[in-house]
């Protein structure tokens, strides 16, 4: 099972991320010991597009938690502070422009 990272700002809209549950994990925590501070993810909710009628509400008690797919948004400014701690820990270019570009899902 995997990941998806769905960029969700001007600059990264149309560019996705996978990866396995263990890199991602690994990632996150990799991200915490080189000074990220994770704000939590917002979670979504789901309108109809042509009747605008929510289909999914928002749960009163969302933890903000990063690690599930249930498409919860990880804000602007915490994708920035991620990618500067994965930087210093020496990730891949790709994951770190996609977090410098601005906010994403996590799917």
């Amino acid at each position: 099972m995997s990941v998806d990272l769905w960029g969700t700002s001007p600059k990264n809209k149309n560019i996705d991320l996978s990866y396995n549950w263990a890199a991602w994990c690994n990632m996150l925590g990799l991200a915490r010991e080189h000074g990220w501070k994770p704000l939590g993810t917002k979670e979504t909710e789901f309108k109809d597009k042509k009747t605008g009628e929510i289909t999914r509400p928002k749960d009163p008690n969302w933890n903000g938690s990063y690690c599930s797919n249930s498409f919860q948004e990880v804000t602007a400014e915490d994708a920035k502070n991620l990618a500067k701690a994965l930087k210093k820990a020496g990730y891949p270019k790709d994951i770190i422009k996609f977090c410098e570009r601005g906010g994403f899902l996590i799917c």
